[in-house]
């Protein structure tokens, strides 16, 4: 399954198509957060002494993406936050491109996949062509496990996903900037830049 670098950067893809009105870092860091939510089903095995006695799990499923949009959606109530639906939509979406990465991914510890339809089924399912290639975790204790993932095979791993997932993160970035220019008022001025949305340069600067 893809290692967390990959699952941050389809959480960027996500917030820079979904997330662009919400000029926030809370909401950015949300959204990684969002992405790689899945694996924190690591915590109870870390607790036991077991890391992946739990991965790979429920916490894997288009159901659990659903809970997980609504308890945010709840929580964002609660805090009395604006555009609270938006918001949850958008952890929700970042939540469920970790299930895309993993399910598109090599996966080679049993049962293969992950429970996609879960609360509905319990059957694991995986795609039958992997575009990403797997992290090995040895089994046995956390030290075991952490020892373990330092590999070449991982460190390659992780380079063949940031070679697949690049290419969306520029094509985003790409898309965001120009819904920005869009949806920018003519004339507004860019106090960065010194620019405004016609390209003309402010009086202070040309002397004028």
């Amino acid at each position: 399954m893809p290692s967390p670098i990959g699952h941050l950067l389809a959480g960027y893809v996500v917030h820079s198509i979904r997330g662009e009105r919400f000029q926030n870092k809370l909401v950015f860091f949300g959204t990684l957060f969002s992405a790689v939510a899945a694996d924190l089903d690591f915590l109870p095995g870390i607790v036991l002494g077991d890391p992946n006695r739990f991965h790979h799990g429920i916490t894997h499923s288009i159901g659990a993406a659903c809970f997980y949009g609504i308890a945010m959606w709840g929580a964002l109530r609660c805090c009395r936050v604006s555009k609270t639906l938006l918001l949850a939509l958008l952890f929700a979406s970042a939540y469920g491109s970790h299930l895309v990465l993993d399910f598109f991914s090599v996966d080679n510890s049993d049962p293969r996949g992950s429970p996609l339809f879960w609360p509905l089924v319990d059957t694991y399912y995986i795609a039958p062509v992997s575009l990403f290639l797997d992290i090995q975790r040895p089994q046995g204790g956390t030290l075991t496990l952490l020892a373990g993932v330092f590999s070449m095979h991982n460190l390659l791993t992780i380079l063949w996903e940031v070679v697949v997932l690049i290419p969306f993160v520029i094509w985003a970035q790409q898309r965001r900037a120009e819904k920005q220019r869009v949806l920018r008022p003519v004339g507004s001025f860019d106090a960065l830049t010194g620019v405004d949305s016609l390209g003309r340069r402010s009086s202070k600067e040309t002397g004028q």
